[in-house]
């Protein structure tokens, strides 16, 4: 008699996702999903993972492997934190046998040190001449698109379609947990996207311009793209004389503290923005009334007119 297959790691993830949505946990199943998607990509096309192969080495070298693509810890932490739930429950069951491979690891959060920018120095960045160098023209018309549409990270930015753009609104996943957003075009946005308007290619923006389909290919553009335009906003804010380091993260801060400012309610912002973590964000903006915060976004980029 044939013996029954035994499902690894990456089939008992995929199975206990399922289980979770079918018992009404949409949130923690989209979690799970989050992460596996993201395991498998460094796992680069493996069908599944046997349990002794699920070790300590392999959770740190996907560690390795997430700090390069330029997480910062705590995003890192998400998906390690994510993963080591689906390994206790697999414990829990008698399927993970082995001791637990997330010692090696950081699994914590740290608190967000408050790094902000005032409408004085936004309307330096986004007004200042830059037709002598087009690297850093690029890289603050990326800065100025994350703050304009609620502080979106450049990978979303990055993996933006023209297909994501509806009836005035720009509607994607977040690359990191999968939540499905919506931000109304403002007009300064709208100029940017206009700027770099390509018909002839399915991208919003020229990240991925020449770049083959291949996951590994579009990663290693990715991470060329990123670092580059992280270097040319440091040389930007060396032109402007600004204190404040300029990143796309900021941008997020920025928008936050500027909402803050000009009294747009704490329930419409969130104070997770900026101190305690996303996912505090996500559970308070999937409750919101998405019309409250695209006025609340209308008033705030206004002020860059």
């Amino acid at each position: 008699m044939r013996k029954k297959r035994k499902e690894g790691f990456l089939a008992f993830a995929e199975l206990l996702a399922e289980e979770t949505a079918a018992f009404g946990n949409l949130r923690k199943s989209l979690r799970y999903r989050t992460a596996i998607r993201s395991l498998r990509r460094y796992l680069d096309g493996r069908k599944d993972l046997g349990w002794r192969k699920f070790n300590d080495q392999l959770i740190a070298g996907y560690e390795t492997y997430l700090r390069r693509t330029g997480l910062c810890p705590n995003t890192t932490s998400f998906y390690m934190r994510t993963l080591r739930s689906i390994f206790n429950v697999a414990a829990s069951r008698g399927l993970a046998r082995t001791s637990s491979p997330f010692s090696r690891v950081y699994t914590g959060i740290d608190r967000t040190r408050k790094r902000a920018i005032d409408i004085d120095a936004l309307h330096l960045i986004h007004r200042i001449p830059l037709d002598d160098a087009p690297g850093i023209d690029f890289a603050r018309d990326m800065f100025i698109f994350s703050f304009c549409t609620r502080g979106m990270p450049f990978i979303d930015i990055a993996y933006l379609r023209r297909s994501n753009l509806r009836e005035g609104k720009i509607v994607y996943l977040r690359h990191k947990t999968g939540q499905p957003i919506a931000v109304a075009i403002e007009p300064v946005v709208k100029k940017i996207i206009d700027k770099y308007n390509d018909p002839a290619s399915p991208w919003l923006f020229p990240v991925f311009t020449g770049c083959g389909a291949g996951e590994r290919e579009m990663l290693a553009r990715y991470n060329s793209v990123y670092h580059r335009v992280r270097r040319n906003l440091e040389r930007l804010r060396l032109r402007l004389g600004l204190d404040t380091k300029i990143t796309t993260y900021v941008a997020r801060h920025s928008w936050a503290s500027i909402a803050r400012k000009i009294d747009i309610p704490v329930g419409v912002i969130s104070e997770a923005l900026g101190h305690d973590s996303e996912s505090t964000t996500r559970i308070y903006l999937a409750t919101l009334d998405t019309a409250r915060i695209d006025r609340a976004n209308h008033l705030i980029t206004s002020l860059l007119q």
